[in-house]
């Protein structure tokens, strides 16, 4: 038994081989997205870019209504 810096280095390929099972069978799993799904996502997340931007400029203006600057 190998330790290094107090890990157990003689179970580390078993656990290689199996995450590297688990990368694979996630990537055959997974699809690739359709067109729609990407306009899909682009609009919501465009759309919260603008929401997002449109609170901070309302804040803006509120802070400086407020401190009169």
């Amino acid at each position: 038994m190998i330790k290094v810096f107090n890990i157990n280095l003689k179970g580390i390929p078993a656990k290689l081989m199996y995450t590297l099972r688990e990368y694979k069978r996630v990537i055959i799993v997974s699809k690739k997205p359709d067109v729609e799904d990407i306009v899909k996502i682009s609009k919501i997340a465009g759309l919260g870019t603008i929401l997002i931007g449109v609170i901070g400029f309302i804040i803006q203006v509120l802070f400086q209504l407020l401190l009169g600057r």
